[in-house]
């Protein structure tokens, strides 16, 4: 590790807002009120499925907060697209410094300490808010923070809006196939070819800024999960794990 670099806690670099739960009669799907997650139950790849809603909030975590599991298993995460109410099941995780690139790469990094928490004490594992408060960290310097965040955070926006065209497409997807299944929609003059020509095909996301499209020019951005990918090796290489 490098010299000016240091094995601090998690808190110096984090707030971390425990989640409450409203009252259950507040609950709803009708989008009443704000957003509201209990758990992990609606946890994606990386980013939760909308379902529940609350008109009594307690506990909020802001848009693009870490939102961990605090209760069996602890650790898993999701990032947050909306400002949303979190239950007892979840912490909210948010940068001091407003490199909150560097705080998710930072718990993805933790995973084997935050695992040891599933297997202490009681049958059905969890953590509090002093535990992971003290949870040791890697913590470099500010300039390499920032540098680390002005990276990512470019690649994590590719991620963030590949999900968002992915989910459009999926609620179209939903909207039209019924109606194509009903013959409610002709399609028998469409031209198949103009669909499938190679060079018509346009579902690569736009490039990233010059100053890192050198890494990735021969690779495609329409899925996610390359892009995450490519980020954990950037953190794997740069940080390691504790």
């Amino acid at each position: 590790m490098p010299e000016d670099w240091k094995v601090g806690k998690l808190g110096e670099i984090a707030e971390i807002i425990m989640g409450q739960s409203p009252n259950g009669s507040s609950y709803n799907e009708e989008k009443n009120g704000c957003i509201f997650f209990q758990g992990r139950a609606e946890f994606g790849a990386r980013f939760p499925r909308v379902r529940l809603y609350t008109t009594e909030p307690k506990r909020m975590a802001q848009t693009g907060d870490v939102i961990m599991s605090v209760r069996a298993p602890v650790g898993d995460f999701n990032v947050a697209m909306d400002n949303c109410c979190i239950g007892r099941g979840l912490c909210a995780i948010r940068s001091k410094q407003n490199c909150q690139s560097f705080i998710l790469y930072t718990i993805w990094a933790s995973q084997d300490r935050l695992n040891i928490f599933n297997g202490e004490g009681t049958v059905f594992g969890s953590v509090n808010k002093d535990s992971l408060y003290n949870m040791p960290v890697t913590i470099p310097t500010n300039e390499i923070m920032i540098k680390f965040e002005n990276t990512c955070s470019v690649l994590d926006r590719l991620i963030w809006n590949n999900s968002l065209e992915n989910t459009r497409l999926a609620a179209l997807r939903d909207t039209l196939l019924p109606k194509l299944m009903k013959g409610e929609i002709d399609v028998s003059n469409v031209d198949i070819s103009a669909l499938t020509s190679a060079d018509k095909l346009s579902f690569r996301c736009r490039s990233p800024p010059k100053k890192i499209s050198y890494c990735f020019s021969s690779y495609f951005y329409s899925d996610s999960v390359i892009c995450d990918f490519f980020v954990r090796q950037i953190v794997t290489f740069s940080f390691g794990k504790l």
